[in-house]
């Protein structure tokens, strides 16, 4: 039997980002990398697959999340794909205008 796929959105997402794309993308991200100030490494079209929402999409989110402070976004050339730091809900104060992030932490 095949290793069932998921990611979890934990409570605290729900209750700090509005439901959508970022909310989803945010959550895939924090699972993949186990947590608070990990890694995770994967690429935007593997994120689609996931979550079910479309490239642009996911790209528009992660842009949100970024200016945002939720990650922070590299590029990792020697394997060929994006490099994401998670950030937790302490590192994003108040209301970011570009996201629908809120953090209850002001």
């Amino acid at each position: 039997m095949a290793k069932q796929l998921y990611y979890t959105v934990y409570d605290w997402m729900v209750q700090r980002l509005q439901g959508g794309a970022e909310r989803d993308v945010y959550a895939l991200l924090y699972s993949l990398a186990g947590g608070t100030g990990k890694t995770a490494r994967v690429g935007v079209k593997y994120i689609a697959e996931r979550t079910g929402y479309g490239e642009r999409a996911i790209m528009i989110a992660i842009q949100r999340l970024t200016a945002c402070g939720m990650v922070t976004k590299s590029r990792d050339n020697s394997i060929g794909c994006n490099v994401y730091v998670i950030a937790g809900a302490k590192n994003a104060g108040g209301r970011c205008k570009k996201c629908r992030w809120v953090s209850l932490y002001i």
